[in-house]
């Protein structure tokens, strides 16, 4: 499901190219061709293995080389999912109990062995005719796949995947994306928002970062770790997470906006946006 797009002039074609990002899928390339229809450029800009839980999408030119990078906004690994193309988190989608309608299941990696990342409770609320196949606790332990759905079930369902959970620096290398992660500080909660803007006004372009989400299954639970932040660019395509007693940005919530506007006096105000909140003011330090 596409969550985030961004229009940029990947190429310098002078044409617009088309950036998208969702949930089971790659940061996905669509590069307008002078006929004004699209390719998908996914593979030759080599992002075939970046299939994430992407929340957000912004451009810049992060390094300062003439072209365009992004920013990716992702789940974040403060979570029990981890994730890798060789063992990536994956969902088994089917009508595995005939009701005609679909269930799913989440399987991930412990160690070298795939398990249901559902907990018994949930399973059997989704699936109430496996409750007997699982009367006791002890029966689900070590439970896998297989025990829950049959090989056909297993054949006859959609699998989606996802290889990368980190939210990331996608640099242009001219022609293709090099993926890079943004430092431990921007990992620990969902990223929904990115405002890439020169906050600190040294010349260089900066982030601010927002997100957390707290309507999660009891499996997963909340993730809402984050308290905004920013991360101070250099021009070179590096960012260095600033501390909220220095940058002053301090927000709590579920931020899912992050915008900039100007007063009256030419200053700078960054305005954020939150679920079921009040919204936020925040004005960078004079330096």
């Amino acid at each position: 499901m596409v969550k985030d797009a961004v229009w940029c002039d990947l190429n310098n074609d002078h044409l617009p190219d088309l950036i998208l990002a969702g949930e089971w899928m790659p940061v996905t390339i669509l590069i307008q061709q002078t006929d004004h229809k699209f390719m998908n450029a996914t593979a030759l800009w080599k992002l075939t293995s970046t299939r994430g839980w992407w929340n957000t999408l912004t451009a810049g030119d992060f390094d300062e080389d003439g072209d365009q990078d992004l920013i990716a906004g992702n789940e974040g690994l403060n979570t029990r999912l981890r994730a890798t193309t060789d063992k990536p988190v994956g969902m088994y989608l089917g009508d595995f109990d005939s009701n005609g309608s679909s269930d799913h299941i989440i399987v991930y990696y412990n160690g070298n062995k795939s398990y249901p990342f559902t907990s018994r409770d949930q399973l059997v609320k989704q699936i109430p005719s496996l409750k007997k196949k699982f009367l006791h606790y002890t029966d689900y332990r070590d439970v896998k796949l297989e025990d829950i759905i049959t090989p056909q079930q297993q054949g006859n369902s959609a699998l989606m995947e996802a290889e990368l959970m980190s939210s990331v620096l996608l640099r242009n290398e001219g022609g293709h994306f090099t993926v890079h992660a943004l430092p431990d500080e921007a990992q620990w909660s969902p990223i929904k928002s990115v405002l890439a803007d020169d906050v600190d006004g040294d010349g260089h372009m900066d982030l601010l970062l927002g997100g957390n989400m707290t309507a999660t299954q009891p499996d997963l639970g909340p993730a809402d770790a984050g308290f905004g932040l920013m991360l101070q660019g250099d021009g070179q395509g590096n960012f260095l997470p600033v501390a909220a007693e220095r940058s002053g940005l301090i927000v709590s919530g579920e931020v899912r906006s992050i915008q900039r506007v100007k007063t009256s006096d030419g200053k700078k105000i960054y305005l954020i946006s939150r679920n079921n909140d009040s919204l936020l003011g925040f004005r960078p330090a004079a330096k």
